[in-house]
């Protein structure tokens, strides 16, 4: 059942019940009424008779008792009767009233009352109390009171349910924007009219409806940021599998090839060698391999202390490459750097070492790395066949990311060799777009 529907079945119980008391109290009143009418007359026939008889002075005969009976011929309350023998010889004509009142009245006015009795000579004088004369006048004058409460009710009613409807009729623009919120479709903020419950009701509607258009803007926002650190996840451990996965598989390849090399011409020591370098390799690829899940994992930055990890750098291409010279020149103060600092000229030596082992073929490589004021740098410069190498490659395009997160540049040239050269604000993250984005 609707709110609406419910209200006007209130308010008509309401007034039908207020209706029905008050048609009851006026009835009671018309009965109390009746009543005394009735009694009094009662008492004021039995004065007259008794007044007659006193008047008579001797025992009335039969015609003076039936002159007496013809008395009361005309009354409207009364109706006196002669009985001789327990037979009624002779009754009085009362009055009849012109209007007939409903049975409902007449159930709930008529009295009970009982008839008075007079002895007389030779028989006995009765008086009858008639109620209907009485209960016809009270019907004249309670019918008024009872359409003038009917009236009453059906106006009440009537402004009831116009009240009612135009308090509810606020709530039309309510239920049409909140189905417009349910359909995902956008809704205009509503006016702050009708009742104040109303009136309140829409203004915590406007505001809810303000919240939801914050937070729906705050999820498009986070998305888009989502969808980015997704893509720069990607690029991350794209630049990683580059960078640490690559030169490893390039050393097993190149100790595979030496190895096999070895073996057909009969150097089964420096086979042995090879083969225990290629373990060493595998070892080095399953912790890289384990740095990165470690990162995935946990989503923090790996330690970088640039010193040793370039020394170790340079260990390992030693290995891999003996006829090279590998020489570092690294300055004591790029330890202080901030660590996303470090990791990115740490990629930087970590890439430039790799493309000059794996495509110049060099005598002689130099790490150089320093700090000029506001600025660190590191270079990689080799005596290599670089300038035969044609296009950018994944590596180079990572580190440029890297970079330029960070606020630095990348110089690549390739003239006699392979020059690899990066600058990168010292203070770390201050020129960073994203703080969430760490080099591994």
């Amino acid at each position: 059942m609707s709110l609406r529907r419910r209200l006007i079945l209130a308010v008509a119980a309401a007034l039908f019940a207020s209706f029905a008391v008050g048609t009851w109290i006026t009835a009671l009143q018309s009965a109390h009424m009746v009543r005394s009418e009735l009694s009094a007359a009662l008492r004021t026939g039995a004065g007259s008779v008794a007044a007659a008889l006193q008047d008579i002075g001797r025992p009335p005969g039969r015609e003076a008792l039936r002159r007496l009976v013809g008395g009361f011929d005309g009354s409207r309350h009364l109706r006196a009767e002669l009985v001789v023998g327990g037979t009624v010889v002779q009754g009085s004509q009362p009055a009849h009233g012109k209007l007939l009142p409903p049975a409902w009245f007449t159930v709930l006015v008529a009295p009970s009352l009982r008839p008075v009795e007079l002895v007389v000579p030779g028989g006995t004088l009765r008086l009858v109390p008639l109620a209907s004369n009485e209960i016809a006048e009270r019907w004249s004058e309670a019918r008024r009171l009872i359409g003038l409460l009917l009236l009453s009710s059906l106006l009440s009613a009537s402004f009831c349910v116009a009240t009612t409807a135009m308090s509810l009729r606020r709530l039309r623009p309510l239920g049409d924007a909140l189905r417009r919120i349910e359909q995902g479709l956008p809704s205009h903020t509503l006016a702050e009219l009708g009742p104040p419950e109303i009136a309140q009701l829409t203004a915590s509607f406007n505001r809810m409806q303000a919240a939801l258009a914050r937070a729906s803007a705050d999820n498009r926002r986070l998305s888009v940021q989502l969808e980015r650190l997704a893509d720069e996840e990607r690029a991350e451990l794209a630049r990683d599998l580059h960078d640490e996965v690559g030169p490893l598989l390039f050393a097993l390849t190149a100790w595979a090839t030496a190895a096999e090399m070895q073996q057909r011409d009969g150097d089964h020591p420096a086979a042995g060698g090879s083969l225990r370098c290629m373990r060493e390799a595998a070892e080095g690829l399953q912790a890289a391999v384990r740095g990165m899940l470690h990162r995935l994992r946990d989503s923090a930055p790996a330690p970088v202390e640039l010193a040793g990890s370039v020394a170790g750098l340079l260990d390992f291409w030693r290995g891999v490459r003996p006829q090279t010279v590998f020489t570092a020149e690294i300055e004591p103060e790029l330890d202080t750097l901030g660590e996303p600092v470090r990791a990115a000229l740490f990629r930087v030596a970590q890439e430039g070492l790799s493309n000059a082992v794996r495509h110049g073929r060099p005598s002689h490589v130099v790490v150089a790395a320093a700090v000029h004021g506001p600025v660190a740098s590191l270079s990689v410069e080799d005596d290599g066949q670089a300038a035969a190498i044609q296009g950018t490659g994944l590596g180079l395009i990572g580190l440029e990311e890297r970079l330029r997160a960070l606020g630095g540049t990348l110089e690549v040239r390739r003239e006699g060799g392979w020059r690899l050269a990066a600058v990168v604000p010292a203070q770390g993250l201050a020129a960073a777009p994203c703080q969430g984005a760490a080099a591994p």
